[in-house]
C-alpha cells in the first residue's frame, strides 16, 4: 500500500485500542501520521514511544495532552483552578516535546455563567504562559474553537473569528488556530470564515456531519456527511497550509452517555482506519500532495516554531 504522508488518524478514532495497537493499524493502513492522545501513553517512557513511532515511520501530527484546557472541560474536570491546570501542563511539556508533534492542541474550557470578560483575561494570561514554554521547546500551540453545542462543556470560544481575536490578544508567535471541520465547519459561511483566518491555521481535524448531530460525539467519516470538505481543503492548500489532515472521529457507543446504533467505534479498527484512509485519498488526492515530503518552508507550523525560537 502506498504511504500517505500528509494523512493522519487521531487515536480517538480507535478509542478503545491501546497505543501499540493503533501504531500497528495506522502503519498497515499506509498513514504517515498519528494524532496522539496523552491518555493512551499513561505509564510509558516517552523516549521509547518516540523510538517506536520512528521505527514505524509515523510522525506525531496533533498531540492532545490530558488537561489541555485553561478552565475545566467535560473530559478533564479536575483540577478546577486554571493556574494549577496550567502548572500541570507546563510540567509535562518537556517530556511530551520528545514526540515532536506538529501541534499541541489546547482549548479554553469554560465556566458557564461566569463573567465572560474575566474568563477571557485569565485565559490570555494562562495561554501566554503555555506559549512561552512551548516556544522554548520548539512547539506550536494550536487553539481549537468548539461548536456552539459543545461550548458549555469545552470552550467559551465557538467560532474561528472569536478564536482569531483571542490569539491576537495572546500575541505570541507560537500560538495559532486549530481548524476542526466538525466544530468550525458547519455554518453556512464556513468556507469564507476559514478563508478569513487562513494565515493563522496550524492544524486540521477532519470529520463529517449529518445534521443535526445527535451530540458532540456524533461524527461521520469524510465524505459521508454534508460538510464541504473538498472546498475546505482547496482553501487550505491555496493558502499554503502544508500540515497534516488528521481524521478525528467521535461516535458514541455509550462511552459518553449515548449509544448510537450506527456507532463507528463498533467497527473493527482495521476496517475503520482503512475506510477513513480510502475516503481521504479520494477527497484529497487530486488537490494536495498526499505523498512525499511537504514543500520546504511551506508548513505554517514550522514557520511558527522558527518564529517562536527567535521570540524566546
Amino acid at each position: 500500500m502506498d504511504r500517505i504522508d500528509r494523512l493522519s488518524v487521531s487515536e480517538v478514532t480507535t478509542l478503545h485500542s491501546p497505543f501499540n495497537s493503533n501504531v500497528a493499524t495506522y502503519t498497515a493502513a499506509g498513514l504517515g501520521g498519528i494524532g496522539v492522545w496523552e491518555s493512551k501513553l499513561a505509564g510509558r517512557d516517552l523516549h521509547e514511544v518516540a523510538d517506536a513511532l520512528d521505527a514505524a515511520g509515523l510522525r506525531v501530527t496533533n498531540l492532545v495532552p490530558t488537561g489541555n484546557s485553561v478552565f475545566a472541560n467535560a473530559l478533564d474536570p479536575e483540577p478546577a483552578d486554571p493556574g494549577e491546570r496550567t502548572d500541570i501542563l507546563l510540567a509535562k511539556l518537556p517530556a511530551l516535546a520528545v514526540l515532536h508533534p506538529e501541534t499541541v492542541v489546547v482549548v479554553t474550557g469554560n465556566v458557564p455563567g461566569h463573567d465572560s470578560a474575566e474568563l477571557r483575561r485569565r485565559c490570555v494570561t494562562e495561554l501566554r504562559r503555555v506559549a512561552d514554554r512551548a516556544g522554548e521547546l520548539g512547539l506550536t500551540v494550536a487553539l481549537e474553537p468548539m461548536h456552539p453545542s459543545a461550548g458549555d462543556d469545552f470552550s467559551f470560544v465557538t467560532s474561528l473569528a472569536a478564536t482569531a481575536d483571542l490569539v491576537a490578544d495572546i500575541g505570541h508567535p507560537t500560538v495559532g488556530i486549530f481548524f476542526d471541520m466538525w466544530h468550525a465547519g458547519q455554518g453556512p459561511d464556513a468556507v469564507d470564515e476559514l478563508r478569513a483566518v487562513l494565515d493563522l491555521i496550524v492544524g486540521v481535524h477532519v470529520a463529517d456531519v449529518v445534521a443535526p448531530a445527535r451530540s458532540w460525539a456524533d461524527r461521520k467519516f469524510p465524505g459521508e456527511g454534508t460538510l464541504p470538505i473538498e472546498e475546505f481543503v482547496g482553501v487550505l492548500e491555496a493558502g499554503g497550509f502544508r500540515g497534516s489532515y488528521d481524521v478525528e472521529i467521535f461516535s458514541d457507543d455509550g462511552t459518553f452517555g449515548r449509544r448510537f446504533p450506527d456507532s463507528l467505534w463498533e467497527l473493527p479498527d482495521e476496517d475503520c482506519v482503512a475506510r477513513a484512509t480510502r475516503l481521504l485519498r479520494k477527497l484529497l488526492g487530486g488537490m494536495c500532495s498526499v505523498t512525499g515530503t511537504p514543500p520546504e518552508g511551506a508548513r505554517r507550523t514550522e514557520d511558527l516554531r522558527e518564529e517562536g525560537r527567535h521570540h524566546v
